[in-house]
């Protein structure tokens, strides 16, 4: 199969090489003579030369397939964007210039200010519990050899938290869109709901090849950009779903923490996953302390209204674990640290704009003194 291009102000070759699958020759089309059955010509279809489309069974259109492969990247990048965005993060900590990791869960991702840090990637995300992170982490790990940091954000209740064991559906999802494609692996999960893909496939166009170009430009753009703001990613634990964190009445702020403190405070019951989670966080110290890799365990800002009904339970679950296990852990417990104001915040615990970038420069400054 030869691959033959109509060229034109609209359309040129070196357009359309980078769509075509390796393998495939691509050149610019002369005369309909040389054009076999099974050859493809692609064309604009405001070329002038409408003869080619008339009497040729074999032509593609530039502007149909490529509205529709870009139509279909963009759906699939929408739908899955945590997947490609990890996986991209992935692929960047593990080149030798990246000293330093941050995982954890949604308070990593959504509290992080990466214009603030140098020489970092953030692998965490929003449900992330420590057997995803730790495993994210030494898989950078195993590639660079040069990471001497690892920054865990989380909340006190991080060591009850087991992603695979959730009845949250939404969740669930998570692994089948997340975690299953990217670490080929569903924990204790038995059931997964199944992860619908909407690329286009072709025998002639490299639609992975685009797409993946496509996730990269969209990666170094951000997890959060112009199109994706901090502010969308607010945990609304409110009835009234138009207002802001700002907007709320003391009233509201209160029945709102309450609420999502109680989300977290059924986790409490879960000692299987406690007991586990210790054992994963054993081995990853280990890992570490081979490596000579410092750990850094952030306990992440929240407001009042949050902290008034977690279970302290948490608390003091969380700091036992750290002074039992064996190994070296620093820790930086912002959670009820003064700095941070209701200003600073998009809902009882995650941080807006201005709060990221505090929590960020406290975070460079621990590092500093490790």
């Amino acid at each position: 199969m030869i691959v033959y291009v109509k060229e034109c102000q609209y359309v040129s070759l070196k357009d359309i090489v980078t769509w075509i699958k390796n393998g495939i020759a691509v050149q610019p089309f002369k005369s309909k003579a040389d054009v076999r059955e099974n050859d493809v010509v692609i064309m604009s279809n405001r070329d002038e030369d409408t003869d080619i489309r008339l009497t040729m069974n074999n032509v593609l259109i530039y502007e149909d397939f490529f509205e529709k492969v870009s139509s279909s990247i963009i759906q699939e990048f929408c739908y899955n964007h945590d997947y490609y965005y990890l996986k991209n993060a992935l692929s960047r900590a593990k080149e030798s210039d990246i000293t330093t990791l941050i995982s954890g869960s949604s308070y990593g991702v959504l509290g992080i200010d990466p214009s603030y840090i140098e020489n970092t990637v953030n692998l965490s995300s929003i449900s992330q519990d420590l057997y995803y992170s730790s495993s994210l982490v030494k898989g950078a790990c195993a590639t660079n050899l040069n990471i001497k940091n690892i920054v865990f954000c989380v909340g006190y209740y991080y060591f009850f938290t087991d992603l695979s064991r959730t009845q949250n559906l939404d969740e669930i999802l998570r692994i089948s869109k997340v975690y299953k494609p990217l670490l080929h692996d569903e924990h204790h999960c038995i059931l997964l709901p199944p992860c619908n893909k909407m690329l286009y496939e072709s025998n002639i166009f490299d639609i992975e090849k685009v797409f993946d170009l496509y996730t990269w430009g969209e990666y170094t753009k951000g997890f959060f950009n112009q199109n994706r703001q901090r502010k969308d990613f607010a945990a609304k634990e409110w009835d009234d779903k138009s207002k802001s964190w700002s907007e709320l009445s003391s009233r509201e702020k209160i029945e709102a923490g309450k609420r999502r403190a109680e989300l977290h405070n059924r986790s409490i019951k879960r000692e299987s996953s406690f007991f586990e989670n210790v054992t994963i966080l054993q081995d990853f110290l280990d890992f570490c302390s081979k490596r000579e890799i410092n750990v850094l365990f952030v306990i992440t800002p929240v407001t009042s209204y949050y902290l008034d009904y977690l279970d302290p339970d948490f608390k003091s679950e969380f700091y036992r674990v750290l002074n039992e296990v064996n190994g070296i852990v620093h820790l930086l417990d912002l959670s009820d640290n003064k700095e941070f104001v209701d200003a600073d915040f998009n809902d009882t615990d995650h941080l807006n704009d201005r709060g990221a970038k505090k929590l960020t420069l406290n975070i460079v400054q621990a590092l500093a003194e490790m």
